[in-house]
């Protein structure tokens, strides 16, 4: 798989984050496997930058999994 250059952004703190990132929102509030399994491939092929919220389901497992 080709790779591509995505623009990075310092944040105030001085830690970079990508001008890319994913959104976890599936349609319905708890999406629960279907997110986990969204964002466990994400990983997978790169990407370091997620949006979020509780209501989202099971999105915290993926990340952990990772050492994130």
């Amino acid at each position: 798989m080709a790779s591509i250059n995505v623009p990075n952004f310092t944040l105030n703190n001085g830690k970079k984050m990508p001008g890319v990132g994913m959104g976890c929102w599936m349609g319905e509030p708890g999406g629960g496997e279907a997110v986990e399994i969204m964002c466990k491939n994400a990983l997978k092929v790169g990407y370091r930058h997620f949006d979020t919220a509780s209501g989202y389901g099971m999105v915290i497992r993926p990340f952990s999994e990772a050492g994130c």
